[in-house]
């Protein structure tokens, strides 16, 4: 097991992921979560950006892809902005367990 760490929220200027970190942004139009991650060694160090309610806006998520992060989806539906990091990591989890 292992406990995710949950930062305060920040700026997209502030953020400043390091290479070997694979940096994700929640977003609708992103690539599907499982399809992004398929068929690649992860990095021991994953985050996920997930937004507020109503997500990030597409000024946004621009912002973000141009800083190296990769727009990735949830999946079909709207999720509220405390369910999203919740789901993220499960996601995470199903792709990185090796029971």
């Amino acid at each position: 097991g292992w406990l995710p760490v949950v930062e305060p929220p920040i700026p997209f200027s502030e953020v400043n992921p390091p290479d070997e970190h694979l940096t994700l942004i929640a977003h609708p139009s992103g690539t599907p979560f499982a399809s992004a991650l398929k068929n690649q060694t992860l990095p021991s160090h994953i985050e996920v950006f997930t937004g507020p309610e109503g997500g990030f806006t597409d000024a946004e998520v621009r912002q973000a892809t141009r800083q190296g992060m990769r727009p990735i989806s949830l999946g079909p539906t709207i999720l509220r902005a405390e369910t999203a990091p919740i789901v993220a990591l499960s996601m995470i989890h199903a792709l990185t367990w090796r029971g």
